[in-house]
């Protein structure tokens, strides 16, 4: 008989503190772990073996929970599919895995990271310089943070304080750093809208975007342009 569980895995935490949410496949005496494509701090985590692991009071709790019991429950309705044709009889946990991940039906938590939703956001600005401009805050984000993908969680007001800070020392001037944050702001707008993410991941409540007033010039994608 196989079991799965839930696991916050903290062998090893990412450049910004967080874990990868992984469930183990036990079976005939050995385990197999599969990725849920999902990171989170500690200080996130109720305690391993729920399917609802993610406390209530963490950004986006509701979201990330529906998606993790979502996956778990699909999983192992098709563990137990498998085992009640015979096929598991004689194979190990790493074979279950192979073959759940081949089923293109039962697949890990697919999430839009902010980049992966601002380049689809990007992509539909109708002029090619506003859509440049947009590139251009991603890829400032994703050099800041040193890597390609960062989830929505991860862009809170400390992130956003310390990426001015990044700015301004890169030799971005106030205008410039202000074309960006407003670029960030109108995915997470768009984003709420399209309930990629929850209200309360919106993280510009407290985070005051400075700008001079003069050289503002409006673009028709809802943000300040100048030259970055």
């Amino acid at each position: 008989m196989s079991s799965i569980r839930i696991k916050l895995d903290t062998r090893r935490a990412d450049e910004h503190g967080n874990y990868p949410v992984k469930i183990i496949i036990s079976h005939n005496q050995t385990n197999a772990a599969i990725s849920l494509n999902c990171y989170l701090p500690k200080k996130a985590w109720i305690k391993d073996g729920l399917e609802r692991p993610v406390k209530t009071s963490h950004p986006g709790a509701k979201i990330i929970n529906d998606q993790i019991q979502g996956f778990y429950i699909e999983l192992r309705k098709k563990i137990s599919d498998l085992e009640l044709s015979g096929w598991t009889k004689n194979v190990k946990a790493v074979d279950i895995k192979g073959r759940i991940l081949s089923d293109r039906s039962v697949a890990p938590i697919s999430k839009d990271t902010f980049a992966s939703f601002a380049y689809k956001y990007a992509d539909e600005c109708k002029k090619e310089r506003t859509k440049n401009i947009y590139i251009s805050t991603i890829e400032k984000i994703k050099k800041y943070a040193k890597k390609d993908e960062i989830t929505f969680e991860e862009i809170n007001i400390q992130f956003l304080r310390q990426f001015d800070i990044y700015l301004s020392a890169s030799g971005s001037g106030i205008n410039t750093r202000s074309i960006h944050f407003r670029n960030i702001r109108a995915v997470f707008n768009r984003a709420i809208d399209d309930e990629v993410i929850t209200q309360d991941m919106y993280p510009f409540r407290k985070f005051k975007i400075k700008s001079r007033e003069k050289d503002k010039v409006k673009s028709d994608g809802g943000t300040n342009q100048n030259a970055v």
